[in-house]
């Protein structure tokens, strides 16, 4: 009696539900014609034909030419073997395309995405958010205005130190405002906190912004959808709609004049 948990494994080891079937039905059953193995499966004969011929190909049955022909599964030890050796080819396969796929994909560069008049994107959180803020810092030409958080900072310092570096050799001015208490900093993570060539300059809040994102060149913002969340747990808001970016520029002026040159205790 075929159990369910058996037509399971022979499912994932390769075979369709179809050919599990009549393939263990046979293996129970012994050698037999197409309207025996029919009638012990429970299918139609026409569609048990064609099940068995796509078992022969496979190597699972072999065929005893007469009248009627009879039919015969191999062990199913051997079939098992069989199948997951055809699996594990096929993950060879999978994994070689798979490499080939990212090798083509490697050194595409990722632009950000084509903004109409006063549009605004969501973009997912993971390494989409990255190349798009990459590309941003590498697209601005005057000023780069950042709220962020020290916790931010530090899972970042080594995705965006080079572009930062490389846009404040182009001259832009890159200001960053971080909420932090010294009893947060780190000893090993002081050049976070220093200001002036070649580092951005940062200013200090007592308390953890309320808007975290960046203003590139007063034309493209990006809004934090959680704050709070961990660096990359975020969607990211992408705007170049004229009045947010405004609202954000102010918001982050008056942040940025009320803010310490060093960082205080909270």
């Amino acid at each position: 009696m075929l159990s369910e948990k058996d037509l399971q494994s022979m499912t994932m080891a390769g075979l369709s539900y179809s050919q599990a079937k009549i393939y263990l039905t046979l293996a129970i059953v012994g050698q037999t014609s197409i309207k025996t193995i029919a009638k012990a499966a429970k299918m139609d004969p026409g569609n048990t034909d064609r099940v068995i011929l796509s078992l022969q190909k496979l190597s699972l049955v072999n065929k005893t030419i007469g009248k009627p022909n009879l039919y015969e599964a191999i062990q199913v030890k051997e079939g098992v073997e069989i199948l997951l050796k055809r699996k594990k080819e096929e993950i060879t396969e999978i994994t070689r395309q798979t490499d080939l796929l990212l090798e083509h994909f490697e050194n595409r560069t990722y632009s950000i995405p084509e903004l109409h008049e006063d549009q605004f994107l969501i973009i997912p959180p993971k390494t989409s958010y990255i190349h798009v803020s990459v590309n941003s810092y590498n697209s601005a030409r005057k000023t780069i205005d950042l709220v962020t958080t020290y916790k931010r900072s530090l899972q970042s310092r080594d995705i965006y130190r080079e572009p930062q570096l490389k846009a404040i050799q182009r001259g832009v001015r890159i200001r960053v405002i971080l909420d932090t208490s010294p009893s947060e900093i780190s000893s090993d993570e002081p050049s976070l906190l220093k200001t002036g060539s070649p580092n951005p300059e940062r200013r200090f809040v007592r308390e953890t912004p309320k808007v975290v994102g960046g203003i590139f060149d007063g034309k493209i913002a990006t809004f934090l959808v959680n704050p709070a969340a961990d660096y990359l747990a975020s969607p990211c808001l992408l705007t170049n709609h004229a009045g947010f970016i405004s609202m954000f520029q102010c918001y982050f002026e008056k942040l940025w004049s009320s803010a310490n040159p060093k960082p205080e205790q909270k």
